[in-house]
């Protein structure tokens, strides 16, 4: 939620503050988002409110937010440990590059959920359903 408020409030503050510059021709600067913002913009854009508190902290017990997390024991690749075995076929016939992409890893990561429900990150349970 403190997340979710510091991202608007840096969205509509740095919206006033190029208003503001652009009135008073007065030089400002606004940071670019870090990549963890865009990724949380992107997922709560794709998944909503409520998927989105849950989908937070399977990504931050499954991967630590790193796209470039993978098991090699399962072969789970990405943000959401996307199952080479079980999804590969799917996410290639969607056009998605789940292993590279941050973005479709979460979009496959949506569509896991909407087929296999909350059971397909059920080993890490214990760290994300507290």
């Amino acid at each position: 939620m403190v997340l979710i408020i510091s991202i608007i409030f840096f969205c509509i503050k740095g919206y006033d503050l190029v208003k503001k510059a652009l009135a008073s021709q007065e030089e400002t600067i606004v940071r670019e988002l870090t990549l963890r913002e865009k990724q949380n913009i992107f997922l709560l854009e794709n998944v909503g409110y409520e998927r989105f508190k849950k989908f937070t902290k399977i990504f931050q017990c499954e991967s630590g937010w790193e796209q470039t997390a993978v098991n090699l024991k399962s072969n789970d690749f990405g943000l959401g440990q996307v199952n080479e075995k079980t999804w590969d076929t799917t996410a290639k016939s969607m056009g998605l590059n789940y292993k590279d992409n941050w973005e479709d890893n979460i979009i496959m990561a949506k569509y896991i959920l909407e087929v296999q429900g909350w059971k397909a990150w059920q080993w890490s349970k214990y760290c994300w359903d507290k």
